[in-house]
């Protein structure tokens, strides 16, 4: 009888930790929904609310499948929404660690490059990540875009345009 009761309470342990796991991805999933409204515009409130559960959800989910989505989530919301590029550029870097395989690595590696370029001005470590990823993806759909990032590096993008200009 005690072994039973045991067994009993294991099992309603595992699903009471299987309901939370479901609750969270509900409450992600819904907060998804209300992040941009009706004009395309983001609603930093939500994203804020958004941010914290998934967060919240990496940590106690460590291995789950959805987390690969949701660092990239949080590295877009991070760069973009909250201005916080230093905290994107984590996440963009800890999806590329954590995920080499994934489909999306490759884009993940291009946007910490990219974040370390336009966003942090620092040069030469972009110029790195973006020899890095013509090493390791030289036939990428991004490859010419990261070529031209690597040969325009330190113009300024107004200059760029007015070159572009002066070509057409």
């Amino acid at each position: 009888m005690k072994n039973f009761l045991i067994y009993i309470f294991i099992i309603l342990l595992f699903f009471s930790c299987q309901n939370d796991r479901q609750k969270s991805i509900q409450k992600i999933n819904s907060l998804q929904k209300k992040l941009v409204d009706n004009e395309l515009k983001t609603n930093k409130d939500v994203a804020k609310k958004i941010s914290f559960e998934m967060e919240d959800y990496i940590l106690n989910y460590k291995d789950d499948s959805l987390n690969a989505n949701y660092i990239l989530l949080l590295a877009d919301l991070n760069t973009n929404v909250f201005n916080l590029p230093i905290k994107g550029f984590y996440y963009y870097e800890k999806f590329f660690n954590e995920y080499p395989l994934h489909k999306k690595a490759p884009l993940s590696l291009f946007y910490q490059a990219y974040v370390l370029e336009n966003y942090l001005k620092k040069n030469k470590e972009s110029k790195l990540l973006y020899e890095k990823f013509l090493v390791l993806y030289p036939d990428h759909e991004l490859a010419n875009t990261v070529r031209f990032s690597i040969k325009n590096l330190g113009i300024p993008l107004e200059d760029l345009v007015k070159e572009f200009e002066n070509i057409n």
